[in-house]
């Protein structure tokens, strides 16, 4: 099965290149994240149930989805602009730091709080903390929370900064290591690689214009290699925590029927990657009612209910045993939940014609279009283990990722 997903993958590019015009489109990236799940699957590293043909079903409707999504993203005109639109480099480098502040304030208050629940840092035991995040036991005040939030769109802000200027004197990687950081106090790893799949969307989208129009052949060689060393310190440090916190909690139950129980990161990581597909599997072959989007849509429902006193939703993802309990089941879940098989189809297609229209208009000096667009490559290249848009973390940061680059954006009419 290995050798099928590689078949698929080498058919992306070719589809990419001759009807897309180009490799470097969002499609090849979902194309290209879940051929590695696919590939990892079929080695069988760990003995799981049968993903099933109604699992299959959904995972390759949903991959023709994306793809006529974006076929038809890449045939809608861009229409030329009356304006002239220019990044200012001061502002941009302004908003970043500014996003760095505020983050940093939200991590010292979390930290404090850490403190006195453990005594020091140093007694900081991430098996415990994670225990006590997942029952509540440790609840962070909101507004910590949607502090540390933003560290997304400082990571993107960064990107967009780096591939227009340069290194800013290593400011850019700041975020990263608030990513880092903030991932610390949750002793989770769901935003080291988000963050990480946002250097690598960031990468491809400006590579798709041609690195070579804003940076020399030297610095693009710094570049690649800075790139490449930014995403392999963010997977590192999901490592070490995977290595620290998850084979002792919910993986433990995968060592007896893992072939690569002997490297214990290596077998949280292949879990993390793989064991999604298999539960989605599952659920598509006992489905549950249909929630109308409710557990896709919570971010925003949530914030609406906050204002006319409606309780909140709870994002509630049953387990299921693979053998170990898990309760993550790739993008389509959400999809599913809320609208059955329509939402299997309707979802990616949406997605992928955003994603290629984007990038037509970005192609095109759309700047407007960068910070979505990044954000997109990101969630279609973050499809495996989850939707990333059902997460209010994620939407916060590109709800004020939009808006500082739009900030730091000047606009002249043409003559």
């Amino acid at each position: 099965m290995s050798i099928l997903f590689i078949f698929l993958f080498l058919l992306s590019l070719l589809l990419s290149k001759s009807i897309l015009g180009s490799i470097f489109t969002p499609f090849v990236v979902y194309s290209g994240a879940w051929s590695i799940a696919g590939f990892l699957l079929g080695l069988h590293w760990i003995s799981y149930p049968d993903v099933g043909s109604v699992g299959w079903l959904g995972i390759a409707l949903a991959w023709f989805a994306i793809f006529i999504g974006s076929c038809l993203g890449s045939l809608v005109k861009t229409k030329s602009s009356k304006f002239t639109y220019r990044l200012s480099e001061k502002r941009l480098y302004k908003a970043m730091m500014f996003t760095n502040l505020f983050v940093a304030i939200g991590l010292i208050w979390k930290v404090k709080i850490l403190m006195t629940t453990f005594g020091s840092l140093s007694n900081v035991n991430l098996t415990a903390l994670r225990a006590m995040i997942v029952t509540n036991t440790l609840v962070y005040p909101s507004l910590s929370s949607y502090m540390t939030s933003l560290s997304l769109g400082g990571v993107a802000l960064a990107m967009v900064y780096f591939f227009n200027y340069g290194l800013a004197k290593g400011a850019i990687f700041i975020p990263l290591i608030l990513v880092i950081i903030s991932d610390w106090t949750y002793a989770g790893r769901a935003g080291l690689f988000t963050a990480a799949c946002l250097v690598l969307a960031s990468f491809i989208i400006y590579r798709s214009i041609g690195i070579k129009k804003r940076l020399n052949i030297s610095k693009r060689s710094k570049l690649i290699m800075i790139v490449l060393s930014v995403g392999m310190l963010l997977i590192f440090s999901f490592v070490i925590l995977s290595n620290r916190e998850g084979n002792t909690e919910q993986y433990a139950q995968f060592k007896n029927a893992s072939a690569i129980a002997y490297i214990p990161s290596l077998n949280g990581l292949y879990t993390y990657y793989t064991s999604n597909i298999v539960s989605l599997g599952v659920a598509l072959s006992n489905p549950l009612p249909m929630d109308g989007g409710s557990l896709l849509f919570a971010p925003v429902l949530n914030v609406l209910y906050k204002f006319i006193g409606e309780a909140s939703i709870v994002q509630y993802y049953p387990f299921v045993y693979i053998p170990a309990a898990i309760n993550t089941y790739t993008y389509l879940y959400e999809f599913y939940r809320g609208f059955g098989w329509t939402g299997i189809v309707l979802g990616p297609f949406i997605l992928g014609f955003l994603s290629q229209r984007y990038l037509e208009i970005f192609k095109k000096g759309g700047l407007y279009a960068t910070i979505p667009l990044i954000f997109l490559t990101t969630a279609l290249g973050f499809s495996v283990p989850s939707n990333n848009f059902a997460h209010a973390s994620f939407d916060i940061a590109l709800v004020y990722g939009v808006i500082m680059l739009k900030w730091a954006t000047t606009r002249t009419k043409e003559l």
